[in-house]
């Protein structure tokens, strides 16, 4: 309930792990699915016209969001993914995507495709960092048993205390 009436605007920031950016909306030349684009830092979006009766919803809004950061974003998140898997697991990454999904922050299939919520670029670092490395320990165990945990533990010793974070402030991550 606390994003469902958010408002965006020109001139806003939008802090991700990695860098700030400035939100510029624009209707100008915008196809109907809407376009995102950088300019150094700031991130314009070009939206459809709309007729008088007519409103942006926020998942239309969040999604272009999403979808540019996550573009803009991809070669610097995926670098991070491969930096832990080479430090602590040495496993075979078939794929890595950043998607905008509201129910689970990364998941990994057994071919070693990883797929991560582009919201978890919205957290401190020490969080994203966790999710990177809890999916990664999928790589070695495909369950959320005793072992999973330990190769959690292995990249990450303060994973229950980041669990709890995310338990407790997650529902704010965010576009």
């Amino acid at each position: 309930q606390r994003w469902k009436y958010k408002e965006y605007h020109t001139g806003q920031t939008i802090k991700t792990a990695f860098r700030n950016y400035t939100l510029h909306l624009t209707t100008n030349r915008a196809k109907s699915t809407g376009t995102s684009h950088f300019e150094g830092t700031n991130l314009i979006l070009a939206l459809p016209k709309l007729a008088e009766d007519e409103y942006y919803t926020r998942d239309f809004i969040t999604s272009l969001i999403s979808r540019g950061i996550s573009a803009e974003l991809h070669e610097e998140f995926s670098e991070r993914v491969h930096a832990y898997n080479r430090k602590f697991y040495k496993e075979r990454i078939n794929s890595i995507r950043l998607k905008y999904t509201h129910s689970r922050w990364g998941s990994c299939a057994s071919n070693g495709n990883l797929n991560f919520s582009t919201k978890i670029i919205l957290a401190p670092t020490n969080i994203m960092d966790h999710i990177i490395i809890h999916e990664l320990a999928h790589l070695k165990e495909m369950n959320h048993g005793p072992r999973f945990w330990k190769w959690v533990e292995k990249g990450d010793p303060d994973y229950e205390k980041h669990e709890l974070w995310l338990r407790k402030h997650g529902d704010r991550l965010d576009f």
